[in-house]
């Protein structure tokens, strides 16, 4: 969880079993940087699958 948040992501849906399978959304160009941190940390053992793309509401700047 920790390593998702620091990439700027959100864990969206998770489930446990034999295999874990975490469904998490990033902000643009996000993705790809957790990727290579996942397989740096896993020394390549974990995978991650691209869903699709999504637009979901973020944090807004206010207006000056």
């Amino acid at each position: 969880k920790l390593e998702v948040a620091a990439a700027g992501g959100v864990i969206r849906d998770a489930e446990y079993g034999a295999d874990i399978t975490l469904r998490t959304a990033f902000p643009a160009g996000a993705a790809e940087t957790f990727q290579l941190r996942l397989t740096e940390l896993s020394a390549g053992s974990l995978a991650m699958t691209a869903a699709g793309e999504e637009f979901l509401p973020g944090p807004r700047e206010e207006a000056n």
